[in-house]
């Protein structure tokens, strides 16, 4: 997470991601369940190695005794030891966010991305969202 980068501050990032786990919750039934079509959860936690902190995203595919579980998202760019597409193990108390994406491309969540640079969300109502344009 680099906020030097973001105008927003430590504190309304911590609040956001505190936003981010309340909203979560609901979802572990829906998991369990089964989502539909093509919709898709993914977190945002942590990944360290040695001195190195990398923030990546994970599609969850089971959610267990406070830990999620699924492939990892992103192409790691300091965590030498993962590689897009292991699958990993994400503590429900790590979770720094979520994006729950519906298949017309909306999503709920993303709560600290929101924060951090609004300007790349349009806000669709109904607490969804989409990406601005390009």
């Amino acid at each position: 997470l680099n906020l030097t980068r973001s105008r927003a501050g430590h504190a309304e990032v911590l609040a956001a991601r505190d936003r981010a786990r309340k909203l979560l919750k609901p979802y572990q039934a829906k998991l369990a369940k089964g989502f539909p079509g093509l919709e898709h959860l993914l977190v945002k936690a942590p990944f360290d190695e040695g001195e190195n902190r990398e923030w990546m995203w994970v599609e969850v595919q089971t959610w267990k005794n406070g830990v999620l579980k699924g492939p990892l998202v992103n192409d790691p760019e300091l965590i030498e030891k993962l590689v897009s597409g292991q699958i990993v193990e994400v503590k429900e108390t790590d979770v720094f966010d979520f994006i729950y994406e519906l298949e017309d491309g909306t999503f709920y969540g993303n709560e600290t991305g929101k924060v951090m640079d609004p300007k790349r969300f349009i806000d669709v109502g109904g607490g969804k969202a989409r990406l601005a344009g390009p």
